[in-house]
């Protein structure tokens, strides 16, 4: 091989690997977001509407308590939110912010 080839075989190569692998997706930054609703005297609150929004965009993720008084938003994106839990009979809940990093949070 002259030296013209094993130049342009080094370049191509070292393309190649800046290029990396398009068949690889890239890592999701989303993650949970969950918790338990309880009543001033530690009972779960079953049926409870939870609502995630997104104070930069607005967006709205909604949910309802399970039997065991728990909520669960799956793929969140990092960012700031406020958690409104409301059911009737009961006070109005809301905490704000939720400064959610992309790790799975409990509140």
């Amino acid at each position: 091989m002259n030296a013209h080839k094993r130049v342009l075989a080094a370049l191509l190569g070292t393309l190649l690997l800046m290029m990396g692998n398009p068949g690889v997706k890239g890592q999701s930054v989303s993650s949970s977001i969950q918790g338990r609703v309880v009543d001033a005297g530690g009972a779960v609150v079953p049926g409870a509407d939870a609502t995630l929004t997104n104070v930069h965009t607005g967006v709205r993720f909604k949910t309802q308590t399970n039997g065991t008084g728990n909520y669960f938003f799956p793929s969140v994106l990092p960012g700031v939110y406020t958690l409104e839990i409301a059911k009737p009979g009961f006070a109005n809940y809301q905490v704000f912010p939720v400064q959610h990093r992309g790790r799975p949070a409990r509140y």
